[in-house]
């Protein structure tokens, strides 16, 4: 409640709902048991996905996660209106009932649609970046709640940032460049000085290492970025090619808000590619503070060949 709050104290409502992982296990736990297999076979489901990411193995993106869910909860909806209700209403309509008893309505064994769920996140956080200059740090699977409405619920904002505006058109600027693999433009974005960048700065200032650590740290970790290595080898391949002398300081938490939202896909076996997801936004914030910018010229270009 903002009447509440000060500049030293951050009061936030409490608000009804389970951790995200808590409510996904759930929802299989509902699932399974309608088909008749053992509850405790959710903890396996969640580890098989889990260990399909440490393994690198080839992950579904979100939109095939989205379609896919749908699908398998249409089906559960319609065996739930077309046979187990009507079997149901005929067994309390007979005789039966009188000696076992009423059987009573089962909630729906729909699964949480995480392809919805991670879309929903990229966006809310887009649109505090880009629009609102302001955004949670933080958002950790603990801190996104499953409310029982159906909505998402975010909590703890104690790592909340603010960015000026020209952050916010630098990291637009970026997230294009991220997209056409422009790698001159993105080390330009990474290390000039604001308010046309992030004032970052190397001992050699490579390009190639420069749009590694970009893409990893603000879009994705296919090999093609990694080289096949894991995060701890990558991060120190990237500082043994071109030492980091001062961080791009608005960029490191932005950063961070894509790394744990890809980090979330990777724990659900889901790929994202964040700046993709971002892109609309981008692109939104771009025509308004830059409209000259190059790259919204070849946006152009993709939006016209795409619909061809």
């Amino acid at each position: 409640k903002v009447e509440l709050c000060s500049k030293n104290v951050l009061f936030m409502e409490e608000i009804e709902g389970v951790p995200l992982a808590l409510g996904v296990k759930e929802s299989y736990e509902r699932f399974l048991k309608a088909i008749g297999r053992k509850e405790e076979d959710a903890n396996a489901m969640m580890r098989r996905s889990a260990d399909a990411s440490l393994k690198n193995e080839k992950r579904k993106d979100v939109e095939e996660t989205t379609r896919a869910t749908r699908k398998a909860n249409a089906m559960i909806r319609a065996r739930l209106l077309f046979i187990d209700e009507p079997i149901r209403l005929a067994y309390n309509l007979s005789p039966l009932r009188l000696f076992f008893g009423k059987k009573e309505k089962q909630p729906s064994a729909t699964l949480v649609n995480l392809g919805d769920v991670l879309s929903t996140m990229l966006d809310v956080h887009a649109h505090e970046i880009f629009e609102c200059g302001t955004f949670n740090g933080d958002p950790h699977p603990g801190n996104i709640l499953l409310m029982p409405d159906g909505r998402l619920g975010l909590i703890d904002y104690g790592q909340t940032v603010h960015i000026d505006e020209y952050a916010r058109r630098a990291y637009a600027k970026l997230v294009l460049a991220l997209l056409h693999e422009d790698k001159e433009e993105v080390a330009k974005l990474v290390w000039s000085p604001p308010p046309d960048g992030f004032g970052g700065k190397t001992r050699k200032g490579d390009i190639d290492t420069a749009y590694k650590l970009a893409t990893f740290w603000n879009d994705r970790d296919t090999p093609d970025i990694t080289e096949g290595l894991n995060l701890q080898e990558f991060i120190d391949e990237m500082e043994r090619r071109d030492p980091m002398i001062d961080t791009p300081r608005q960029m490191v938490m932005i950063s961070r808000v894509s790394v744990l939202l890809r980090g979330m896909g990777n724990a659900f076996d889901i790929r994202l590619r964040v700046a993709e997801a971002w892109r609309k936004h981008a692109v939104s914030l771009l025509k308004k503070t830059d409209p000259e910018y190059y790259l919204l010229k070849k946006e152009e270009e993709v939006h016209v060949e795409e619909k061809k």
